[in-house]
C-alpha cells in the first residue's frame, strides 16, 4: 500500500534514531524526573510509584537517584 509519499532511506533512519533515543530517554525516566524537580512537581512522582520486584537493581524511589 502506497500512501503517496517517498522518504529516503537516511530520513527513515534518522526518524527510528530519533524515536529510539526520545524512547529510551522516557522509559529510563531520568530526564523526566529531573524535569519534574526542576518544575517543583514532584507530588505525583512521591505519590505513585511502580513496584518492583525485591531483586531488581534500580530499587530504590526515584527522588533519591537524582
Amino acid at each position: 500500500m502506497q500512501l503517496g509519499a517517498t522518504i529516503g532511506v537516511t530520513a527513515l533512519l534518522a526518524g527510528a534514531a530519533i524515536n529510539a533515543s526520545t524512547h529510551a530517554a522516557i522509559d529510563r525516566g531520568a530526564l523526566l524526573l529531573w524535569l519534574a524537580r526542576k518544575a517543583k512537581k514532584t507530588g505525583y512522582i512521591e505519590h505513585c510509584q511502580a513496584l518492583r520486584r525485591d531483586d531488581a537493581p534500580d530499587n530504590v524511589h526515584p527522588l533519591q537517584k537524582l
